[in-house]
């Protein structure tokens, strides 16, 4: 419906992710040298960085150059090829994932979710429990399922396991240089958080499950690190109206279409629901069935 607004802002951010964990960088970086005294306990707090799982190396120089090398395509299909050559030559090279994974943020650029999917699978047939991967694979699934897809049942339970698996190894498993300020690596942590949360939300209603689209949605929009984005303000405005509570729609759908580009899809699409759940507002109550005991027809 809506899914290249939400993806292309949510691939911009998670991109940073691979930025942080030095994704060109295929070679052990010089130990640094010590600070020559203690700095004082302000600037240490100010310095404080975060130290996490660091990125994966090279085993060999030809190795390293053959990933710096695919690495800088820009073509979403020659970085594919590129990569798919790399894992043929270097099979047991811990750095194959990343190129995939470039190729997957490379193809969604160009709005090819089909290709952007297929690359996804592939880093995560290579590394199961890379978080970025999994929450953007589990958006994109999510937008791009339809009602009258054969295989929609199956593309929604991928999506929310994958959104689930993103939320249990964000923590352990989110790739960065050591020494990158834990602020920044917890602005990443929240934006995974965040696309997870509405991936999953994105699933429940497509399911019908309003309430629990209600939930996720809320806690997508309350975890995005620059602000709310429109799209799931929208689909938890829906999410609500769909439950009857009117006032939090239309207070939601306001603000979607304060957030969204005039005159973008998203726009046009928040207007439409307003009108929706105003016509919904204003219409009389529906009166309540008879109570079958105070049926006395057979009296």
């Amino acid at each position: 419906m809506i899914k290249k607004e939400e993806v292309k802002r949510v691939a911009v951010l998670m991109l940073a992710v691979f930025v942080l964990a030095g994704l060109a960088v295929a070679q052990q970086a010089p130990p640094q040298e010590p600070p020559a005294q203690e700095p004082p306990v302000g600037q240490r707090q100010a310095q404080t960085a975060a130290v996490g799982k660091t990125p994966p190396q090279a085993k060999t120089e030809d190795e390293s150059k053959a990933f710096q090398a695919a690495a800088q395509i820009q073509d979403p299909p020659a970085l594919e090829a590129a990569a798919n050559s790399f894992a043929e030559k270097y099979p047991s090279s811990d750095l194959r994932y990343l190129l995939y994974s470039r190729a997957m943020f490379a193809y969604q650029e160009q709005n090819n979710a089909d290709k952007c999917i297929e690359m996804g699978r592939k880093v995560l047939a290579l590394n199961p429990v890379e978080p970025v991967t999994l929450a953007m694979v589990a958006i994109v699934i999510a937008e791009k399922t339809r009602e009258n897809d054969p295989d929609r049942d199956e593309r929604l339970e991928e999506a929310l396991h994958d959104a689930q698996m993103a939320l249990q190894t964000i923590d352990i498993d989110l790739v960065y240089t050591p020494g990158t300020p834990a602020e920044q690596v917890e602005k990443s942590k929240r934006m995974v958080r965040a696309t997870a949360y509405s991936a999953i939300g994105t699933v429940y209603l497509a399911e019908k499950d309003y309430l629990g689209a209600q939930r996720n949605l809320k806690m997508a929009i309350d975890l995005q690190p620059d602000g709310p984005d429109a799209v799931p303000v929208l689909r938890y405005a829906i999410a609500l109206e769909m439950q009857t509570k009117y006032d939090g729609a239309l207070a939601a759908v306001n603000q979607a279409i304060e957030l969204a580009q005039p005159g973008s899809p998203v726009s046009k699409l928040a207007k439409q629901e307003r009108e929706r759940v105003l016509r919904l507002m204003a219409a009389p109550p529906p009166k309540p069935k008879p109570d079958p005991e105070d049926d006395d027809s057979d009296e």
